[in-house]
């Protein structure tokens, strides 16, 4: 009985000491530091394109279907060629071959087979953009989506963030200079996001059910991109 009861002295002793230790490493830090968030914006025009779009065909066969298919996506690449698009720049993203079926009186028949195919085109030059959809539309591209974004996204990514970086440390100082201190080093940074580098702009533009004038283009008007980045720093105070 004795010894029970020394040990449950002896546990308890032991848990009070791993309790002041844990709340020695959890005790918060002295009020000596600020926490601000700083941000840049700018506007951007944009200074490429990238084209999203498929290609699709129906057969009583998968072989044929499949040929089908190939025939016509030969056909889009020497149109984008003759654009001036560069072979990288033409990216099939998907395809697939399958079994088509159709109901009737809820009973499940094949009916033939659909081969598709969908691509990402860059065009770095936007002033080929309305040629490159025209002409792909012509043979039987469905565009889906044009996403109109920046060529050098880094150098701008990089700018934004020093603008941002600048504009948190203003605030910081004002921030110390109205509590009687001075700002100190910088010991602690999260880079936040940038964002706004892209737009996206749904078209479903389909080849064969464009009823188009020979004699008009499609001229997409791209505007400005609205670019910013947040930073959050935390700065000592002296």
């Amino acid at each position: 009985m004795q010894m029970k009861k020394k040990l449950t002295v002896w546990l308890m002793t032991l848990m009070a000491c791993v309790a002041l230790l844990g709340g020695t490493a959890l005790a918060a830090p002295e009020h000596n530091t600020v926490q601000v968030t700083g941000r840049a914006e700018m506007e951007a025009s944009p200074d490429m394109a990238t084209v999203y779009a498929s290609l699709e065909k129906k057969a009583s066969t998968a072989v044929e279907a499949r040929q089908a298919l190939a025939e016509q996506m030969e056909q889009v690449r020497r149109t984008l060629l003759g654009q001036g698009i560069p072979a990288g720049d033409i990216k099939n993203v998907n395809y697939s071959l399958n079994p088509n079926y159709a109901y009737n009186d809820n009973k499940q028949k094949l009916d033939g087979y659909i081969a598709q195919v969908d691509y990402r085109i860059t065009v770095n030059e936007l002033d080929k953009l309305s040629d490159v959809l025209d002409r792909g539309i012509d043979k039987g591209l469905e565009i889906s989506q044009v996403n109109f974004g920046l060529k050098n996204e880094s150098i701008l990514e990089r700018g934004l963030l020093t603008q941002a970086v600048k504009n948190a440390r203003s605030r910081a100082e004002a921030v110390a200079t109205a509590g009687g201190r001075t700002l100190g080093q910088l010991v602690g940074a999260d880079l936040g996001s940038v964002s706004g580098m892209h737009r996206n702009t749904p078209v479903l533009y389909r080849g064969a059910a464009m009823e188009m004038s020979k004699d008009s283009a499609t001229n997409l008007s791209p505007g400005t991109l609205t670019v910013s980045a947040t930073v959050q720093l935390l700065f000592d105070l002296k």
